[in-house]
């Protein structure tokens, strides 16, 4: 699970984990992916997807109802922010965005062995986040529009 993945070492490891008959779930945060802000995110996460791996963008829940809790309004959602690695009964879990500019940061992880209950626990976690995503291939990217200095057209 990514809130933010372009690194390029990293998703070349993943496809080669792929390639060695690995099941590779990656699932990314909607919004963000889209949004650009990541600059190569939907570029990665494309290459992932048409590498085999299965890659899903979602979104957060509902925030209104924390909100109307604590008596303010907002009606957007939540974001994906966990940070995981899982393998069959071993998970690495932390603070860390799969960023080049996350190498700079000072972030904590934890490696954790895991029970073969725990394990399945967590994949069944991650599985429902993929299950309720789309498939970064056919997510919409949001078209930019260019803001024109006053008194120019867009040209077509």
């Amino acid at each position: 699970m990514a809130f933010t993945l372009d690194r390029e070492d990293l998703v070349q490891r993943l496809i080669e984990a792929k390639g060695r008959g690995c099941e590779v779930v990656v699932v990314a945060d909607r919004n963000f992916t889209l949004s650009g802000k990541t600059r190569d995110q939907l570029q990665r996460l494309q290459q992932l997807e048409s590498n085999g791996a299965r890659v899903r963008l979602a979104s957060g829940h509902s925030c209104r109802d924390e909100y109307t809790a604590v008596g303010r309004k907002y009606s957007g959602k939540g974001i994906v922010h966990g940070k995981v690695v899982h393998t069959e009964q071993e998970s690495i879990i932390g603070s860390c965005n799969w960023t080049t500019s996350s190498r700079s940061n000072v972030e904590l992880g934890l490696h954790v062995v895991l029970s073969k209950v725990e394990a399945t626990k967590v994949s069944t976690m991650i599985r429902q986040a993929c299950d309720g995503g789309q498939p970064v291939g056919e997510a919409a990217v949001p078209v930019r529009r260019q803001v024109l200095p006053a008194g120019e057209h867009e040209r077509g």
